[in-house]
């Protein structure tokens, strides 16, 4: 099925999709949003292989040497 979204409530819709989610499945969550990853692109995820990650920007800037990590307490 093909969907094109224009617009939301009049506000033209650019990237991404505005979201805000409560509940999945008849269950609430608070914070982060609950994800089971068994595949991604063809491989199988596990605890012995580890989530393959590439980050290559972070908020638009390129990262060359490290992550740039914010510590919060």
């Amino acid at each position: 099925m093909d969907v094109n979204i224009h617009s939301i409530g009049g506000s033209s819709v650019y990237g991404s999709l505005p979201i805000n989610l409560k509940e999945i499945g008849g269950n609430s969550f608070y914070g982060s949003l609950p994800i089971n990853l068994k595949e991604l692109n063809g491989y199988i995820i596990s605890s012995n292989n580890g989530l393959p990650v590439n980050i290559s920007s972070v908020n638009g800037s390129s990262i060359y040497n490290a992550i740039p990590v914010k510590e919060t307490k």
